[in-house]
């Protein structure tokens, strides 16, 4: 019983902090607003999907994956928008003086910037959170084995991490796949702690794994858009180089991973 009514509780506040978040965005309009949006639909939609698992009722299953298909549209659509915004200040700290394409790259996220904003106003996620919370409401979390649900999550996240790590990591695709992994094993674990239950695992390295993951993936990201856009700038070797290095180091420490993650 504890455990549901602080899986409910979570998940309402998880809800109105996207709420609020999603009201910030279009009345401010600024560079933090996009980025808090984002992380309140990351972190709500892995909450959603563990109480469609565990609903009785279909209709509310239904209405549920509904409601994620479209958070996650709108979360695809701040990606592309976050996507060129990091690419900046990478450029700026490798090539300070490319100030033709970072003069591009500026208004090409500033266009990105206008046109969510614009579709942001039209999006549907109010009545979304409004029709959650309802459901919430009517259809309380009557599951009996949540635990048994985050741990079935938890055992299914691992099982892919160690996969990925097991199976010796080297090409950056598979280093993609794993900053995706170790994202949402660590939604759960933040989740399991709401939830009062235990687990242990060593969160610091955790983040720095997907810090190191994350910057490795901006590059690849930098690297594609120059590619398009710059193909001839002698800057991009030197990227290129950078690029593969991190590689490198990312896939030898990799091999590590597995044991201090405890998996």
């Amino acid at each position: 019983m504890k455990r549901r009514i602080l899986f409910n509780k979570k998940l309402f506040t998880a809800l109105r902090k996207l709420e609020s978040e999603y009201h910030d965005l279009i009345c401010m309009e600024d560079d933090e607003t996009i980025h808090d949006l984002r992380v309140s639909i990351r972190r709500v939609t892995p909450l959603i999907d563990l109480y469609i698992k565990g609903s009785k009722n279909k209709n509310t299953r239904k209405k549920l994956k509904t409601t994620n298909k479209k958070l996650k549209s709108y979360f695809q659509a701040l990606s592309q928008v976050r996507d060129s915004q990091v690419m900046i200040p990478h450029l700026i700290e490798m090539h300070p003086t490319s100030l033709a394409i970072l003069k591009k790259m500026d208004m090409d996220y500033r266009s990105l910037h206008r046109q969510i904003i614009m579709q942001a106003s039209t999006w549907e996620l109010p009545a979304l959170i409004d029709e959650v919370l309802l459901i919430i409401l009517k259809d309380p979390f009557e599951n009996l084995g949540i635990k048994s649900q985050v741990k079935t999550t938890l055992k299914t996240q691992r099982s892919l991490i160690k996969g990925l790590l097991s199976g010796q990591i080297n090409t950056p695709e598979q280093l993609h796949r794993l900053r995706i992994g170790l994202k949402k094993y660590r939604y759960t674990l933040e989740m399991i702690e709401s939830l009062d239950m235990s687990g242990k695992v060593d969160s610091k390295s955790l983040k720095l794994y997907q810090d190191k993951l994350g910057t490795f993936q901006d590059l690849t990201v930098l690297i594609a858009y120059l590619s398009e856009h710059a193909p001839h700038l002698p800057l991009i070797e030197d990227i290129f180089k950078k690029h593969n290095t991190l590689c490198d180091q990312l896939i030898q420490e990799s091999n590590t991973w597995v044991k201090t993650l405890k998996l």
